[in-house]
């Protein structure tokens, strides 16, 4: 696997403040994507967004949006958004043009959804769950297995569209007991950490 790409989602269960410290953190660490999830109030989006700007100057990461693109949430300059399936569904019927909105993330649990992850040719995917996630302690999991099966859909179902397949990022219930389990997919192309991100230094 290779550990290029290290994703941090927001923990809305988190008071603002103290989550915002834990994401400062990991971009010290070698975050280089952060995904901002679970804010519903675009004040609360809009300060997360200006204080991890700050650390712009000094390290290489991107600010993405976990939302549909609207024109409130542009005016915020993130670098991109992330789509769950609702937003992807919404984006595909109301043909939306998603070359100006910088980087797209998709989300993906299975097959069906794969499939609609390629209509809207997104630049990485988080496949998910592959462990139990500490916040859903009763879903189904994929394992290594699973995620392997989903990679092969992924590889398969877009080159049977001649498109580019997205970078894949599995999230989770990666922690630094069961991070080694990842390591030897070689077409893995990150981690994906929300509850973990304490354990950053210990997985990286």
């Amino acid at each position: 696997m290779s550990r290029s790409i290290i994703v941090a989602i927001t923990d809305h269960r988190d008071e603002l403040n103290i989550m915002i410290k834990k994401q400062k953190e990991g971009i010290k660490h070698g975050v280089n994507i952060v995904i901002v999830r679970g804010y519903d109030s675009l004040s609360d989006i809009d300060k997360i967004c200006k204080e991890l700007r700050v650390l712009k100057e000094q390290y290489d990461f991107q600010l993405i949006i976990n939302a549909y693109p609207t024109k409130e949430l542009l005016n915020l300059k993130p670098d991109g958004f992330h789509l769950n399936v609702k937003n992807m569904e919404k984006i595909i019927n109301n043909r939306v043009d998603l070359n100006d909105f910088g980087k797209i993330g998709v989300s993906a649990h299975n097959k069906e959804e794969i499939k609609l992850t390629e209509k809207v040719s997104p630049d990485y995917a988080l496949i998910s769950p592959i462990f139990q996630p500490s916040c859903k302690n009763t879903v189904k999991t994929l394992g290594i297995t699973g995620l392997e099966k989903m990679i092969h859909d992924f590889y398969e179902i877009y080159q049977s569209q001649n498109k580019i397949v997205p970078k894949l990022i599995a999230l989770g219930g990666i922690k630094k007991h069961n991070y080694l389990k990842l390591l030897g997919n070689t077409c893995l192309d990150g981690i994906a950490l929300m509850s973990a991100i304490q354990e950053i230094k210990d997985i990286l």
